[in-house]
């Protein structure tokens, strides 16, 4: 079966014939469902296209060549030639029998050289990222991914690690690059092949660019005259790195060489903070925080960047600050409300982080990060059922949870039983004790008949009890 025969068309010189009958037959081949019949199709698709290339430039020569010989004959008109050689060229004319080809039968299939056109999208790839401002710009990563070569499914996995080798040596693009290469590349499924082949330092960082952790953006570089884009993002790199890892002195370092390079990136004035905050020199910090914030300031994307910074940092209540700040003066997003959540669930504020993680799964249910999040929540919240009052508050909000995420099991779990009944009393009897202490103690406080010291032992006492009970 010829290409011809695969795309169900005569053969043609008109390409967008070609191109429709390639679209008709692509319903028909889908790369997921038949790859073998995508992958036949597709050759017959190039070997069409190369066909009415050759046909096209075969014409136009031929054009040529007549246009010549015409022009050749007009001189010999004007050169005035004598009859008998006129009338000899005539004959010539009317005797010449004209020769039965068929250009589709001669046209041989010729084989593409895919490695070619392999390394043609890698030179392509390699110019684009050498453009700073072109590299940061998604739109030119997806036209590049429609390259011919994309097409070939029997290299998809030798394209996969060529560009994990190209990213190891051109590693500075924006966090939706990296995505983007991912979901066409799939490179979840390779862990234990970049584990075998690639320094720990790389694979952190290419999993944390494909992740949601905190990192330092792009989009804050202004159009001044080149300076060395891949030497300052490798210091900020390595500052950001050394912050993370507690190489306080390192990152320092890494910081004032990268302010020599640029001093208007408002990631590098909030690591620059970061680097103050583990020296626990606050006031500096916020100095460098409201510098990065005047840079930038009816941008959201640095004060969360300065609200992911605080969290990592376990300053959870001035995370939450940031968060109040970006819901007041900017739209609210699901990044902002997760942080909220995470923020409520280590600071121990287990009802306002579970309202908020079910917030953003009742608004997106596929969200996964806040599934985890809320099932986390959920198990703290069991544990502490038997020790915290209210439990009845605590039981009410762990049932919407697991009612959220489809665990009616776990619901069952929680419903009353006699040992609850009886922790229940126990903590009654515990309150009604507490509280005609409290009265009686009042009383002779009132009638004058109770010493300041009498007072401080009593409260010493129903505090230490009530902390027996509460770690019990």
């Amino acid at each position: 079966m010829n290409s011809w025969e695969i795309l169900e068309i005569e053969p043609t010189e008109e390409l967008s014939v070609i191109k429709k009958a390639y679209a008709k037959k692509l319903k028909v081949y889908h790369p997921e469902d038949d790859p073998e019949g995508f992958q036949k199709l597709r050759e017959a698709y190039d070997n069409a296209l190369k066909y009415a290339k050759k046909s096209k430039s075969s014409i136009s020569e031929s054009t040529k060549v007549l246009s010549e010989e015409s022009i050749s004959s007009q001189q010999k008109v004007f050169n005035q030639p004598d009859i008998k050689e006129a009338d000899h060229y005539k004959e010539e004319v009317y005797n010449y029998n004209i020769p039965h080809t068929r250009i589709v039968d001669d046209y041989v299939e010729e084989q593409i050289d895919y490695y070619e056109l392999i390394d043609e999208f890698f030179e392509s790839a390699e110019s684009l990222y050498n453009d700073f401002y072109k590299r940061i710009d998604t739109k030119n990563w997806q036209e590049l991914l429609n390259h011919d070569i994309m097409w070939q499914l029997n290299y998809k996995e030798q394209l996969s690690r060529n560009m994990i080798e190209f990213l190891f040596n051109h590693r500075y693009l924006p966090r939706d690059v990296w995505r983007l290469l991912n979901e066409t590349f799939n490179w979840s499924e390779m862990e234990e092949y970049l584990a075998y082949y690639y320094p720990k330092g790389f694979i952190n960082y290419f999993y944390r660019q494909l992740g949601s952790e905190r990192i330092p953006g792009y989009k804050y570089f202004r159009k001044v005259e080149k300076f060395d884009f891949e030497k300052y993002l490798e210091l900020r790199e390595r500052a950001f790195a050394n912050l993370l890892n507690g190489a306080l002195e390192e990152a320092k370092e890494n910081i004032f060489q990268a302010y020599e390079l640029y001093d208007k990136d408002p990631y590098l004035k909030t690591l620059e903070g970061e680097y103050y905050i583990k020296n626990k020199k606050n006031l500096t910090a916020k100095i460098k925080f409201n510098e990065a914030v005047k840079l930038t300031p009816k941008d959201i994307e640095i004060h969360y960047f300065q609200a992911e910074t605080m969290f990592d940092n376990k300053r959870y209540k001035e995370a939450l600050k940031i968060c109040s700040y970006i819901e007041d003066y900017f739209k609210t997003t699901i990044e902002v409300k997760m942080l909220i959540g995470k923020c409520n669930l280590y600071r121990g504020k287990l009802i306002k982080a579970a309202q908020m993680f079910r917030l953003i799964l009742e608004y997106k249910p596929l969200n996964t990060m806040s599934r985890k999040y809320l099932a986390k929540t959920a198990e703290l919240m069991r544990a502490s059922i038997y020790r915290k009052p209210p439990s009845i508050l605590l039981r009410l909000e762990i049932k919407k949870i697991y009612r959220l995420l489809g665990e009616e099991q776990k619901i069952k779990d929680l419903r009353f039983t006699l040992m609850d009944c009886f922790r229940l009393i126990k903590r009654l009897f515990y309150l009604f004790i507490f509280l005609v202490i409290a009265l009686l103690v009042l009383q002779a406080l009132l009638n004058g008949e109770f010493g300041a010291i009498g007072v401080v032992i009593v409260v010493r006492i129903i505090y230490s009890a009530n902390k027996r009970r509460r770690y019990k």
